[in-house]
């Protein structure tokens, strides 16, 4: 089945643009009323049967067709699934679903209650007014668990006793006896300036640097960290007591059982049923229904960016200091004094982009879900302008590689199982100066050394019914919480079944799903062309990837191969398959058999990661 998109007329356009606008202010009272008293809703949450049998993605609705979004379709109840199941899902269908879960993970927080909503206050905290810290009410996914709170670096993730295994306590990071320099307190960071702790440990710990080398250069240069782009990994609560109760944070191995379920994966070509985790010495790797992973990108904001637009919130990052590091944490309210010499007061951190990956009845595999902010990728000229908008023309369309980046490269795929993938740099002089997200290229693995690679744009156009989906949305937010920073940010792709790729070691360009789809990718986290355009496994660090199993270090393959030559990274119902972007990056830890998680193989975090 093949989804064609094709470029409406400017008086389509703005057809689109009227209707779109009325249907949102007629609905618009509605939702911003109903919100004020919200109380959640079972029928919408009640899981689908499960699917029969393995299916192609549905026939989407006309990509043109305005979008009439129901009254409640801004609410605080996460979605338990996509209506009617994953496999029988249209794209449409799948993005509605990952704005719903963007929306309700967004919701104010109930107090004391990590992970929940406060289902009777509206999207905007409204009455609630702001926290401590001068920011508007907590929202629900900041409460979730961070990597280093899921997996610490020594002892257990909750104290002695703790009932529920801690997964109410407040957020606390201990990294392993050595990160540290406070004898009294091993795995303790402290902070960068002795008195700032004026304020309560920040939900949003920021202790991974982007894995790409990325900047921003709307960021200021100073103070540390300038321009990079800074990361955070999250779990909800039903993640978290998975790996709390088994011990799987490190005080039990988890080697023999992540073994035994990518051997059962690789054989059954599908997961193990979730009930046969019980038994430790029998133990499948099955998370449970319900499961949500995070992973966001935060920059600090620059004297052209308007913070209305964007999600602040106070975060904790790191900076090295001397053989270790220390730690600051951003007073975007200015609530907490002058903090460091002024360094921390009114530091504002916005949110740029954001994965959401959740675990359906019907989805087994993780329905994978990637959102930017509007302003992510803008151009040095004119200088800071966007290179998208609402209005942009309609996807589906591919850009050259070479058009993507300055200076301009060159991938060379591995197109059969005894060949290498390489990335080649036209030109020598790195990009200019300016506003645009860009990279530092390291010299690795054969690939040639730049000093600074500018994004000029995304490597696929979003789709033309995924762009329907964020101005319905867009519109919606805009007239019933005109003044929430969330209409600000838009849905860039989806991933709601695996698709596999038609010919192995070519690039993927007409089949089941738009290239947008298969390659499933955010710009921020994943900027450079390798990853854009991922799919089979990486062979190198993160540096190259093949859709073939390693012919030289073939100890690393696992066994049995069922698509011998070809790297299978995703298993569902007896099949197995070569999928690219999100889900196929993490499908290759289902295949090794950590149910999609690079988090619970690598397991303890021993340190926050920093980079110059």
């Amino acid at each position: 089945m093949n989804i064609r998109m094709s470029r409406p007329s400017r008086r389509a356009r703005l057809r689109w643009t009227v209707l779109l606008g009325l249907l949102a202010s007629a609905a618009a009272a509605t939702e911003a009323a109903g919100s004020r008293a919200h109380t959640a809703r079972t029928t919408d949450l009640d899981a689908p049967p499960p699917p029969t049998a393995e299916a192609a993605p549905s026939t989407d609705r006309a990509a043109d067709a305005p979008l009439d979004l129901p009254a409640g379709f801004i609410g605080p109840a996460l979605p338990r699934d996509i209506t009617g199941g994953a496999p029988a899902a249209t794209l449409t269908d799948a993005a509605l679903f990952a704005w719903r879960d963007f929306l309700a993970l967004n919701w104010p927080a109930a107090a004391g209650a990590r992970g929940k909503a406060r289902a009777d206050a509206p999207l905007d905290g409204g009455a609630l007014g702001d926290d401590a810290d001068g920011l508007p009410a907590t929202r629900v996914w900041s409460t979730f668990k961070a990597r280093v709170e899921t997996y610490p670096g020594q002892g257990d993730p909750f104290a002695p006793g703790a009932a529920d295994y801690g997964a109410q306590a407040p957020p606390r990071y201990i990294y392993g006896p050595d990160a540290g320099d406070d004898p009294a307190h091993p795995g303790r960071i402290t902070p960068c300036d002795r008195t700032a702790d004026r304020l309560a440990v920040p939900w949003h710990n920021l202790d991974e640097p982007n894995h790409n080398n990325l900047r921003a250069g709307l960021s200021p240069e100073a103070p540390f960290p300038g321009q990079q782009v800074l990361l955070e990994t999250k779990i909800n609560p039903v993640g978290y007591r998975y790996v709390a109760e088994r011990g799987w944070y490190g005080a039990r191995s988890i080697r023999k059982a992540y073994r035994r379920t990518g051997d059962f994966i690789r054989r059954e070509q599908r997961a193990p049923e979730p009930g046969s985790t019980d038994d430790q010495g029998r133990a499948y790797v099955v998370f449970p229904d319900q499961t949500m992973r995070l992973k966001a990108g935060w920059r600090r904001l620059g004297a052209q960016d308007d913070p209305a637009r964007f999600l602040i919130e106070r975060v904790r990052y790191y900076e090295p200091r001397g053989d270790g590091v220390c730690y600051r944490d951003s007073d975007p309210a200015g609530v907490g004094g002058d903090q460091a010499g002024g360094e921390n007061a009114r530091d504002r951190w916005g949110l740029l982009a954001f994965h959401i990956t959740h675990k359906t009845p019907s989805a087994p595999y993780f329905i994978w879900a990637t959102f930017e902010h509007v302003d992510a990728l803008v151009r040095n000229q004119p200088a800071g302008s966007p290179v998208e908008t609402l209005e942009t023309p309609a996807g589906g369309r591919t850009r050259p590689v070479e058009r993507v980046y300055t200076p301009a490269l060159e991938v060379v795929a591995a197109a059969t199982k005894d060949s290498e993938q390489h990335v080649r740099v036209r030109g020598s002089d790195p990009a200019p100066a300016g506003q645009a997200l860009y990279f530092i290229q390291e010299a690795r693995h054969g690939v040639p050394g730049v000093e600074r690679v500018a994004v000029e744009a995304r490597l696929f156009e979003t789709p033309a019914e995924i762009r329907a989906v964020n101005r319905a949305v867009q519109a919606r937010l805009a007239a019933a919480y005109p003044a929430s920073p969330l209409s600000h940010y838009r849905l860039v792709s989806v991933q709601w079944v695996p698709v596999d790729k038609p010919v192995p070691g070519r690039p993927y360009t007409d089949g089941a799903v738009d290239p947008a789809v298969y390659y499933a990718a955010n710009v921020v986290l994943e900027p450079q062309p390798v990853h854009q355009a991922f799919s089979g496994q990486f062979i190198a660090g993160f540096t190259l990837a093949s859709d073939f199993l390693h012919q030289d270090l073939i100890f690393l393959n696992p066994r049995p191969n069922p698509g011998k030559p070809v790297f299978l990274n995703t298993f569902y119902q007896g099949r197995g398959y070569l999928a690219g972007g999100c889900m196929g990056c993490h499908g290759s830890r289902q295949a090794y058999g950590t149910d999609w998680s690079f988090t619970l193989y690598r397991g303890r975090v021993m340190a926050p990661e920093t980079k110059p």
